[in-house]
């Protein structure tokens, strides 16, 4: 064998086919199947010569990464034992299994977004993904919608709800400053629309805004409520039910949750939620 990198090898015999074993120096043994009866040479060292050697010198780069603790709005550090969970072995998603960890989830997310809605699912995604499936599925062309912004989350979902052909109308506040009420009041004095969204706790500021009484002002309207809870959900109460939110949190897992995108949904009249 021309390889330099090869220090032994041994052929094993199977059904139509023969296995070469090759140990490397210095590195695990590496297995390569070969069809049977073809030139070693021309099939292996064709196709392998050129790479063993860049194969041992290859290190995994994640083996230089150190435990860094973390302490930025995200991404947040891992506990130990949700690594211990994504090492277990996968299973299907319609796996019995599945299902029943998948209930458990639902059950605990409706705890720490203190509701009753069944409808409270994790999506697999981040929070764009939890955004934007809120506003496809609850906004449909020509819908009035009205953006409570005061950062730039709040900008973010004004400009996919115009994406999505809404009529958007954006209340501005002050980078750094809560939501005032009494402005919101008047807007919603002088019209009504399909869709009220706020961000709960706004990231990029770090303030939070007052959805309890901002939710007081929609009672007795046909508006749906949308409330980004990224930064809260986890941290500070999330009164879903108490507030009257229709659409909940969406991926608190840069701030106090694991990375994923939760919901919960309580669609009215038309509009319904899926995801």
């Amino acid at each position: 064998f021309p390889c330099q990198a090869l220090k032994k090898s041994s052929c094993l015999r199977t059904s139509g086919r023969s296995s070469l074993i090759f140990s490397l120096a210095g590195k695990k043994s590496s297995v390569v199947l070969v069809p049977d009866r073809q030139p070693l040479g021309a099939v292996l060292f064709k196709k392998f010569d050129d790479r063993v050697k860049g194969y041992i010198a290859m290190k995994n780069l994640l083996d230089s990464i150190e435990d860094v603790l973390l302490m930025g709005p995200g991404p947040s550090c891992v506990y130990p034992q949700v690594y211990k969970a994504l090492a277990r072995p996968t299973i299907g998603h319609l796996d019995p299994e599945f299902i029943r960890i998948m209930d458990e989830i639902k059950e605990m997310l409706r705890k720490i977004m203190c509701t009753d809605n069944l409808l409270t699912l994790p999506v697999s995604g981040t929070g764009s993904a939890g955004m934007e499936t809120s506003f496809v599925n609850l906004v449909e062309p020509g819908d009035d919608v009205l953006v409570l912004k005061n950062g730039v989350f709040g900008m973010r979902m004004a400009d996919v709800a115009a994406r999505l052909g809404a009529d958007v109308d954006v209340l501005e506040f002050d980078w750094g400053t809560p939501v005032i009420l009494e402005k919101v009041k008047e807007r919603l004095d002088k019209k009504a629309y399909a869709l009220i969204a706020v961000v709960h706790a706004e990231t990029s500021t770090g303030v939070r805004n007052p959805v309890e009484e901002i939710a007081s002002l929609l009672k007795g309207k046909e508006s749906l409520f949308l409330v980004d809870a990224v930064t809260s959900l986890g941290g500070i109460p999330v009164l879903t039910d108490q507030w009257g939110a229709d659409i909940g949190a969406w991926s608190p897992g840069r701030k106090n949750l694991a990375d994923r995108c939760y919901g919960t949904y309580r669609p009215q009249g038309k509009y319904s939620a899926s995801c």
